[in-house]
């Protein structure tokens, strides 16, 4: 899938390595917990970084990109993060993603326009679902349900790093 000599396949396999980061740090916050907010801090470097290098793919395709927006939610995570709001903090950590998405929409292809939407709602339906009702699913049948909401994620995640080295790769 990710196999291609055109400019993006390393900011594109950049991008799928720190995502895979990102989801490995979190299992292994979910296992083990280390005292004080390292954990947090980590997961929300990790998701600056994604950021960041998902602005990459889009600069190397593009040529230009649009900072303002994401740089806006990395400061309004760090302020929520700084203040300990935790679920705040989750909300804030996944807008600043979805911020380097939507502040560069222009750029992205139009007929992948669609499922990037859908893959956004899906991906806020999922955690909210997981959000909202995990304690009463467990009591009816026993899942690793957190588990299974980062393996579709990860899908997803998948799917979408595809679509930006298929889309912005026949662009030019």
């Amino acid at each position: 899938m990710l196999v291609t000599k055109r400019p993006l396949q390393m900011p594109v396999v950049s991008l799928v390595i720190a995502l895979i980061a990102f989801e490995l740090w979190h299992a292994f916050s979910h296992m083990r917990h280390i005292e004080g907010r390292l954990q947090s801090h980590i997961i929300h470097a990790l998701t600056y970084v994604i950021a960041f290098i998902t602005l990459l793919v889009i600069y190397t395709a593009t040529g230009s990109v649009h900072l303002g927006f994401v740089v806006a939610a990395v400061a309004l995570d760090i302020a929520i993060l700084v203040s300990n709001h935790t679920k705040l903090s989750v909300l804030s950590g996944v807008f600043v993603f979805v911020a380097a998405l939507l502040g560069n929409i222009g750029a992205f292809p139009q007929k992948h326009l669609p499922i990037l939407f859908m893959l956004i709602v899906l991906g806020a339906a999922v955690f909210l679902l997981e959000h909202r009702f995990c304690q009463a699913a467990m009591n009816v049948v026993v899942l690793p349900y957190h588990a299974i909401v980062e393996i579709i994620v990860m899908a997803f995640i998948l799917i979408f790093a595809n679509m930006m080295l298929r889309g912005f790769g026949n662009r030019k």
